[in-house]
C-alpha cells in the first residue's frame, strides 16, 4: 500500500525487524504520523539487475533443449522458434513500487516474477512497464520505465536477450512513496490509448489507491479499513485530523480504470500479499477493468509472493493469449517441426497436435492446459526431426 500517515501493526513490526527498519509509532486521529516505509532513510534490499532478476537468477531459467535432438546421422540439429503471423498483443506491467512493497520483500518476489513471466512470453507479446509513485515524490504519478518493445526470442544460452534485460534495469528501483493508481493511469492513459494493436495492463499492486485530496469517512480511511492502531472497520473515524492522504481514492481510480477500458485497453488487477483488506474495491477495478474473473474475488489475489504469484501471473499472461491454433508466417517442412509446452517437448503422437500447412493446432488436453492458463509459453520450432510421440 505505502503511504505516509499509516502503520501496518504486528505485521509491519516483524517485516522492520527483518528489513531493520525503523518506524515512528503514530496514534489513531492524531497528528502524530509515522514517517514513509521504505523513504530515503531506509536501507531496502537492491532491486534486479540486469544479470538476474529478483531472486531469480538468470542463469537458471529454462532455456530451449530442440538443440539436444539428433539427426537419424547422429549430429545435431538446429532450432528456429517459427515466427508467427500477426501483430502480438501489447502487455503493459503497471507496477506498486510503494514503500509497504518492501515488507516481506514483495517488491523483490514481484520484480523475479514478471522477468520470469516475460522471458517465457517471449516474442508472442510486446512488453513495456510502468511504475508508481515516480521518482522521491510520494504521490507523484508513475510514469513509464520501458517503452513497449517485442519480447525476446527463446535463449539458448540461458542469457537474457535485450529486451527483458531492459526491462530488468527498468524495474531496479527502490521502494518508497505511496499508491497513486488514480493519477498513474489518467497519466498513462494517452500513451497506452495510443499503442498499435490490442493492449492489456497488468496492475500490481499490495493496496488500495491512496493520494487524494479530498477528507473521507471511515469508511475510506485507511487507518479503519487496516485496523491500524486500534480503528476498526465501522468505528470512529480516524482519518479526522490526518492528512487527507490517508483516505482511499476510490471511486475516481475506478472511473479512471473504466475510462480506459472504454478505450479498449483492459486492466488486470493482481492483489500482492498486503492488499486483501481491500478486497472489495480490488474487486470493483477487476470489474472496470473488464478483466473479471467468474467468482469471487474477481481479481487475482494472491496471498503469498512463492508459487501463488506464478500461478497468478502465468493465468493472467493466459488469458490474454489463449488460443490453440497458431499461424507461422511461412510454411514450415513437415517432418522438421515440433512444439513445446513452457520449454517441454509435445511429442506429436494423436491427440495433441497437427500441422497443416502454415498452422498449427493444439487438440485434446494440451489444448486444454493452455485455454486454462497453465502453460505460459507455446512454441513452434523448425529444424529439428518431428518427435512423434
Amino acid at each position: 500500500m505505502g503511504y505516509p500517515e499509516k502503520v501496518r501493526g504486528a505485521a509491519v513490526i516483524a517485516a522492520s525487524l527483518l528489513l531493520a527498519l525503523a518506524l515512528a509509532a503514530g496514534g489513531c486521529g492524531t497528528s502524530h504520523a509515522p514517517r514513509i516505509i521504505g523513504g530515503p532513510e531506509d536501507n531496502l534490499p537492491a532491486g534486479p539487475s540486469s544479470g538476474s532478476s529478483g531472486g531469480f537468477n538468470a542463469d537458471d531459467h529454462p532455456t530451449f533443449k530442440c538443440s539436444d535432438l539428433k539427426r537419424e546421422d547422429g549430429s545435431t540439429c538446429e532450432c528456429v522458434e517459427s515466427e508467427l503471423e500477426g501483430d502480438p498483443p501489447n502487455v503493459y506491467f503497471v507496477l506498486d513500487r510503494s514503500g509497504s512493497m518492501s515488507i516481506d520483500n514483495r517488491w523483490f518476489f514481484v520484480q523475479g516474477n514478471v522477468l520470469a513471466t516475460v522471458r517465457a512470453l517471449g516474442p508472442r507479446v510486446n512488453v513495456g512497464a510502468a511504475v508508481f509513485p515516480a521518482g522521491s515524490q510520494q504521490c507523484a504519478a508513475g510514469k513509464e520505465v520501458l517503452a513497449v518493445r517485442r519480447g525476446d526470442p527463446a535463449s539458448t544460452s540461458g542469457r537474457d536477450g535485450p529486451t527483458t534485460t531492459a526491462l530488468a534495469q527498468a524495474i531496479s528501483i527502490p521502494t518508497g512513496g505511496g499508491t497513486p493508481i488514480r493519477s498513474t493511469i489518467e497519466a498513462l492513459s494517452p500513451r497506452l490509448r495510443s499503442l498499435p494493436g490490442n493492449t492489456f495492463v497488468v496492475l500490481a499492486t499490495d493496496g488500495g489507491p491512496n493520494c487524494q485530496s479530498i477528507a473521507c469517512q471511515a469508511a475510506t480511511c485507511i487507518l479503519n479499513v487496516e485496523s491500524v492502531n486500534g480503528c476498526k472497520p465501522g468505528g470512529a473515524n480516524c482519518c479526522l485530523g490526518e492528512q487527507a492522504i490517508s483516505c482511499l481514492d476510490a471511486e475516481a481510480t475506478e472511473v479512471a480504470v473504466r475510462a480506459l477500458a472504454g478505450a479498449g485497453v483492459k486492466t488486470y488487477v493482481l492483489g500482492i500479499p498486503g492488499s486483501a483488506s481491500y478486497a472489495p474495491l480490488l474487486d470493483k477495478l477487476a470489474l472496470a477493468g473488464g478483466t473479471a474473473r467468474p467468482t469471487v474475488p474477481y481479481y487475482y489475489r494472491v496471498d503469498s509472493t512463492g508459487a501463488e504469484l506464478t500461478t497468478a501471473l502465468k493465468k493472467i499472461a493466459g488469458q490474454i493469449l489463449a488460443r490453440c491454433q497458431f499461424d507461422l508466417k511461412t510454411a514450415p517442412d513437415p517432418a522438421s517441426v515440433n512444439v513445446y509446452l513452457d520449454d517441454k517437448l509435445l511429442p506429436q503422437e494423436p491427440g495433441n497436435w497437427r500441422l497443416e500447412g502454415k498452422t498449427v493446432t493444439l487438440t485434446g488436453a494440451a489444448c486444454d492446459r493452455v485455454m486454462a492458463g497453465d502453460v505460459l509459453a507455446v512454441r513452434v520450432v523448425a529444424g529439428c526431426p518431428t518427435v512423434l510421440r
